[in-house]
């Protein structure tokens, strides 16, 4: 399961390096790839669900939207949740 997740989040993130600006369309179409690979890894519906409704919050905060490369300070969110799921830390 983590080779899995690492191949797909690999590719999100070699898309994602590139933007000088986040779109809601770049955050939905983010959001929705990580979403099919953790339903593609067999992650719970429920956890799914909580992790991404929690990216998108994140993903449309001013500190994300503002940063001079919001591509890697989204991918900077993403990984510290996915450090926080794994660990069972709520946050």
């Amino acid at each position: 399961m983590f080779d899995f997740l690492s191949q797909k989040f690999s590719s999100l993130f070699s898309a994602l390096k590139g933007k000088g600006r986040l779109t809601k369309e770049n955050i939905d179409d983010v959001l929705n790839k990580v979403e099919e690979a953790f339903f593609e890894a067999d992650v719970p519906y429920d956890v799914t669900k909580d992790f991404i409704a929690k990216m998108r919050v994140e993903a449309q905060a001013e500190s994300v939207q503002s940063s001079k490369q919001p591509g890697h300070a989204l991918i900077k969110i993403i990984h510290a949740k996915l450090g926080d799921l794994l660990t069972g830390e709520n946050g």
